[in-house]
């Protein structure tokens, strides 16, 4: 069984902006973030909800996808500063 770790806040943030920045300038999907950090795609898609609901300034650009796309719903890129 794979243990899942119960990332919230700021440790899940700096596992995302981490995997963006390697995987720069491709998007990532939030099954990639999840499969390298080794959190839930469901606390993961949370997560991102909740910081686009909040102005943040993270350097990452999410864009929501309407078609279908497998395994998640949005898009995650890594903007250098």
């Amino acid at each position: 069984m794979i243990r899942l770790k119960f990332l919230g806040g700021i440790e899940l943030i700096q596992d995302i902006i981490a995997v963006a920045k390697k995987h720069y300038p491709e998007p990532i999907t939030p099954a990639l973030v999840a499969e390298e950090s080794g959190c839930s795609t469901h606390t993961l898609s949370r997560q991102v909800r909740r910081m686009t609901e909040k102005r943040h300034n993270y350097p990452i650009k999410i864009e929501w996808k309407k078609d279908n796309i497998p395994r998640g719903r949005f898009y995650i890129t890594y903007v250098p500063r």
